[in-house]
């Protein structure tokens, strides 16, 4: 007689990507992760996990469970939630065989294992009479393949063997392990173990072990009170000014600029970033006033000089008096004249948005605060998507569109940070059409004759300010081109201002916001 058995109960896939995916739970019952796609890590009670294509990870109830995807790697991983039953009033120990191999495993029978996960993901609506049998069946089927996992092939205990070499960098964060060091622990060649190495991490070994002795040296100058020479010493550094040109160079600042900005001592000018510099508690002495006028910054601005019209057109008078210790740039806008006044920190604005906040973050000692609030967007962001469940199930399509060149021509915008990439929201054909190109931009010009094209189900507007602006699409709202259009017929067509095209932390969470409320108003 079977001792135990084992009983699917529900199957969810999470596609990890952007700030949404990143989260902490903790397991009601019994897990079962199937990696199909990219890179992540995974914390198990405070144990890492590197996740990748190919491995499954069983965890029992109770466990404290963390999920985070590299940004570079979309991860997409089946879960499968199940019970454990017993059918004897106790098990055998000559039975305890039967018991799920708990944490890690690189089945050989992956691609049947992962077949099934996705059959029972599309079947998981149907748990009634022979359909709940036949995914009872298959649940059995993909059990057996993991109880039955024998030991490990050459490749699966290579990569044990260089995960605990990852492990010994964890704890080792000083020491200066070379590469051929490293393979010799492994017994691979030095080609094997930077492959597997680089597939488990994203990263060359090298690369990798300068990271965890900079964040080391990170945790030290913020929470240490050492000196600069004793965190050098501490971090594995040979002396002082070999850590200091390291870390400028790693970091883009110098050691105790970095020690000054944790603490808030430095009088920072950010001429793009300023909704991250105040989601990250630090407010500069200086920003633009474009950026400055934004109404979702109300009440946090205050006491902030304004040191240029634009992000691109400086007070350079102004910030010369301001006497700023480090000024934030991006694209190297200015670079050299800002460097005169001031060390400057230059950073791509083209950077995806939560790999950019991550950078600035890091940059300025406070990467942890980011990641808090990464994962307190996330948890909005699931929120919100449970609430525009009626808007998802309809499959109505959304578009956001700058009407500020008509009557010739208007913006569409295909990166919509909030509607696309967080809320899973889709466009109309012609916007999906032009995401799916390699390298497409943000937005493209379209003429005025084509916006049925473009126009979706709901339809966020973006005007400015200025008399013509207004007066134009005015005029576009009398025509019979745009009483046509399926959004002003049913309602769906909201007005916003400029502000609605930002991309920062804050901006980002109150248009999640009045997305919502918007469109689940006109669902």
């Amino acid at each position: 007689m079977l001792p135990l058995i084992y009983a699917w109960s529900d199957s969810r896939r999470m596609v990890c990507e952007g700030a949404s995916f990143q989260s902490s739970w903790m397991s009601a019952g019994y897990t079962l992760f199937v990696v199909s796609e990219g890179k992540g890590k995974l914390w198990a009670n405070g144990r890492e996990y590197a996740l990748s294509r190919g491995k499954c990870l069983v965890f029992g109830p109770g466990i404290t469970l963390r999920l985070a995807h590299l940004p570079s790697s979309v991860l997409v991983i089946q879960e499968l939630l199940f019970d454990c039953v017993s059918l004897t009033k106790a098990v055998a120990e000559s039975e305890a065989a039967w018991e799920l191999p708990a944490g890690e495993l690189s089945p050989k029978s992956f691609i049947r294992i992962e077949e099934l996960s996705v059959m029972l993901y599309d079947n998981r609506g149907n748990k009634q009479g022979l359909a709940a049998y036949g995914n009872h069946a298959w649940f059995q089927e993909l059990i057996y393949l993991v109880l039955s996992e024998g030991q490990a092939g050459e490749e699966r205990a290579s990569l044990a063997a260089v995960e605990r070499t990852i492990e010994l960098m964890q704890r080792q964060k000083a020491a200066g392990f070379t590469l051929q060091e490293l393979a010799e622990e492994t017994g691979l060649s030095a080609r094997q173990y930077s492959r597997i190495f680089r597939q488990l991490t994203g990263q060359s070994p090298i690369d990798y072990q300068i990271e965890r002795r900079m964040e080391h040296a990170k945790s030290l100058l913020t929470g240490s009170g050492q000196s600069i020479h004793q965190v050098a010493h501490e971090a594995g550094f040979r002396d002082p000014f070999h850590f200091s040109r390291s870390f400028k160079r790693h970091t883009g600042i110098s050691p105790r600029l970095y020690t000054q900005l944790s603490k808030q001592t430095v009088r920072l000018v950010s001429h793009q970033f300023l909704g991250e510099m105040l989601a990250l508690d630090i407010r500069p002495v200086g920003a633009p006033k474009q950026l400055l006028d934004c109404r979702f910054y109300d009440g946090y601005t205050e006491g902030i000089q304004a040191v240029g019209d634009s992000v691109v057109t400086p007070y350079m008078d102004v910030l010369s008096e301001l006497r700023p210790d480090l000024i934030i740039t991006f694209d190297g806008h200015h670079l050299q004249r800002y460097s005169k006044i001031a060390h400057t920190l230059d950073v791509a604005w083209r950077m995806p948005f939560f790999d950019r906040f991550r950078h600035i973050a890091n940059q300025v000692g406070r990467l942890e605060l980011a990641e808090r609030w990464m994962e307190q967007y996330g948890r909005e962001v699931i929120r919100a998507q449970e609430k525009l469940a009626p808007v998802l199930a309809k499959g109505q399509t959304v578009s956001q569109l700058w009407m500020r060149e008509l009557p010739v021509q208007f913006d569409a915008y295909l990166d919509v940070g909030v509607l696309y990439r967080d809320l899973g929201l889709k466009g109309p054909p012609a916007i999906e059409e032009a995401r799916r190109l390699p390298g497409h931009p943000f937005k493209v010009q379209v003429p005025l004759d084509q916006l049925s094209s473009y126009a979706g189900d709901h339809l966020f507007v973006v005007l400015t300010s200025d008399a013509d602006a207004k007066r134009e699409f005015l005029k576009l709202t009398e025509s019979p081109q745009w009483k046509r259009l399926e959004a002003v017929r049913q309602g769906r067509v909201y007005l916003m201002d400029v502000d609605w095209v930002r991309e920062d932390p804050l901006s980002s969470m109150r248009i999640l916001e009045g997305a919502v409320r918007l469109m689940r108003a006109n669902a």
